[in-house]
């Protein structure tokens, strides 16, 4: 055991030394997304055993330096997929979705456009092929490896309180919610369609 908590352990420190790295390579040209990732590479470390190594601490304090306009760091403006190989940022002023590949830092981002004014970034699929953000009045869902496509609306919810409850895990489906006690599950690759309707869930 204490040789593959040593395995884990040297894992995390060389992820949160690449996040440091790659904060510093774009912290010029995107301050914003710099500092998300320098906190990233903080947390990689400190939150499993305590400790923060010195290129995070570094990273974190040039990327504070530079920081400048309107923060992002608040719940549900920006996520990470699971694996850490690609961020999303969300932009309520322009309502706007940017998705960052961390293997290509430098590259654009892809990008889409959901209602202005609101919203929340709620999830990636377990793949990262897909996302999904949610405000008042509508779930959006995108697939980030098809940017040229429309996000698409889920069109079911008929009722208020629409909810979010997350992918499958091996990124079929997606369940959402609302409050007529019905949870709905809608497959990925066929949007378009009715989703499965499950009636009497409360």
């Amino acid at each position: 055991k204490l040789e593959a908590d040593d395995q884990r352990n040297a894992a995390l420190r060389g992820l949160a030394k690449y996040l440091a790295s790659v904060a510093d390579d774009i912290r010029t040209d995107k301050p914003q997304s710099a500092l998300l990732l320098a906190v990233e590479a903080v947390r990689t470390t400190r939150d499993v055993d305590g400790t923060i190594i010195t290129e995070a601490q570094a990273a974190l304090h040039r990327a504070l330096a530079s920081a400048t306009g309107v923060p992002i760091s608040a719940r549900g403006d920006h996520l990470f997929s699971p694996g850490g190989h690609r961020v999303a940022t969300l932009d309520r002023n322009r309502g706007r979705v940017e998705v960052w590949d961390l293997n290509a830092p430098k590259t654009p981002p892809k990008a889409m456009n959901i209602k202005a004014g609101g919203g929340s970034l709620i999830a990636f699929s377990d793949d990262a092929r897909w996302i999904v953000s949610q405000d008042p009045d509508e779930i959006v869902v995108w697939n980030v490896d098809t940017p040229s496509a429309s996000p698409l609306r889920l069109r079911a919810h008929t009722a208020s309180k629409a909810k979010v409850h997350g992918f499958s895990p091996d990124a079929r489906w997606l369940a959402t919610s609302d409050d007529t006690a019905r949870v709905y599950l809608w497959q990925l690759d066929n949007l378009s369609a009715e989703p499965v309707t499950l009636a009497g869930h409360k």
